[in-house]
């Protein structure tokens, strides 16, 4: 019985790598965070990550930061084997997606473009109670990240049955040389849909933070 699924397993990847073929330079690549590559050349393949040079850099990516059709191609080069396959990823997280915008008078909605939007677990909204005024807020690794597009617009997939807050902070100047800074940590259950998590002037914090994140690589 195990040996049937394995071999299910491997026909289900290797029909979704046949469009893709990482001998050769992949042009675009969208990762799991929003940053986008341009003439992706994957050099090694390695247990825990992949090594690529692309237009303007090189550097090393886990299998998780990668697309989906470009992660199955790379795990059936990893070495020891598969370790994941395609839409397994995908049953055990829930698609979280919306919009960051604020309300400008007589200039409509302002969209901020290149945001870091996060979703960590519910239970590190406790760290905003344990710090006072001019502490720093620490959080460890987020469950997901995501960058906003140019519309303001993210998505990210984070673990199902996982209690969750998303938390973003943007500024923008404006003429006269003044500040604007906003901070939402929005509670997912505040959401009537994961797919229209709006971070707009109605459920902003009060207060903007001085936050450290342990960055996810």
């Amino acid at each position: 019985m195990k040996t049937a699924l394995l071999l299910l397993l491997c026909v289900v990847a290797s029909a979704a790598t046949d469009n893709v073929n990482l001998s050769e330079p992949v042009p675009r690549i969208r990762l799991a965070d929003g940053r986008i590559l341009q003439k992706v050349v994957f050099v090694s393949f390695k247990p825990v990550d992949v090594f690529v040079r692309y237009v303007g850099g090189s550097m090393a990516l886990r299998y998780e930061a990668l697309p989906d059709d470009i992660r199955a191609a790379a795990e059936q080069k990893r070495p020891g084997g598969p370790r994941w396959y395609p839409g397994e990823a995908a049953e055990k997280l829930v698609q979280v997606e919306g919009q960051v915008f604020v309300q400008t008078r007589g200039q409509g909605p302002y969209k901020f473009g290149e945001a870091k939007v996060y979703a960590f677990s519910a239970d590190q909204l406790d760290a905003w109670k344990r710090v006072s005024f001019d502490d720093v807020v620490k959080l460890p690794k987020a469950l997901a990240m995501a960058t906003t597009d140019g519309d303001g617009r993210f998505k990210m997939g984070v673990p199902k049955d996982t209690p969750y807050f998303i938390f973003c902070q943007t500024s923008r100047m404006f003429s006269d040389g003044t500040m604007e800074h906003n901070e939402w940590r929005v509670p997912g259950e505040q959401f009537k849909n994961p797919k229209e998590a709006v971070l707009t002037g109605n459920n902003q914090a009060y207060s903007f933070s001085r936050v450290e994140i342990e960055e996810t690589p």
